[in-house]
């Protein structure tokens, strides 16, 4: 499922899409192990690249997680 979804944000979405996890919580304001645990919960949604052992969130979800953070509703 990870890959599949890794080979579509690389094929047809910009390439600034997806963001580390380093840059998800500096974005976020929420501190890197808080995002691991969320990842792992099932709270924030995230994706896999095996090759890479690197896991990536959607911009979208970075700015969800910038809203949940602050009790913001968001869209």
């Amino acid at each position: 499922m990870h890959a599949a979804l890794l080979q579509f944000y690389q094929q047809y979405l910009p390439v600034d899409q997806l963001v580390s996890v380093g840059k998800a919580a500096r974005e976020s304001g929420i501190a890197r192990q808080t995002l691991h645990e969320w990842m792992e919960s099932g709270r924030a949604r995230w994706i896999y690249e095996a090759e890479h052992d690197v896991m990536w969130l959607d911009r979208e979800e970075v700015d969800r997680l910038w809203h949940v953070k602050r009790g913001l509703k968001w869209r």
